[in-house]
């Protein structure tokens, strides 16, 4: 969820921020490595419109890399446990559609 390859400024609060992002954010990414291991069908990622850290921009690069199928929560902020975010349907959701139990 909330998968990103570029942060917002607003992402870095503290010093060690930068530091923790930048394996990261230097590291290039394998898009054709990821396709290969896994099968475009299965890959979604989850933005929410208000994100402060992830741009929902980052959603076009997961759709045209990997074909991911994207769905876009609204006024969720991060998604994250420290936010109250402890239940997202739409995760559960897709992981019954891949698992044939919807």
């Amino acid at each position: 969820m909330a998968p990103w390859i570029h942060l917002t400024e607003a992402a870095y609060e503290a010093p060690e921020d930068r530091e923790i992002a930048k394996p990261w954010i230097e590291t290039p990414i394998d898009w054709k490595a990821i396709r290969n291991h896994v099968p475009t069908c299965k890959i979604t990622a989850i933005f929410s419109d208000d994100d402060l850290f992830v741009a929902l921009s980052e959603a076009d690069i997961f759709k045209k890399e990997l074909s991911a199928k994207i769905i876009v929560e609204h006024s969720l902020s991060h998604i994250k446990d420290e936010a109250g975010i402890r239940d997202l349907q739409p995760a559960l959701d897709e992981v019954l559609s891949m698992a044939g139990k919807e």
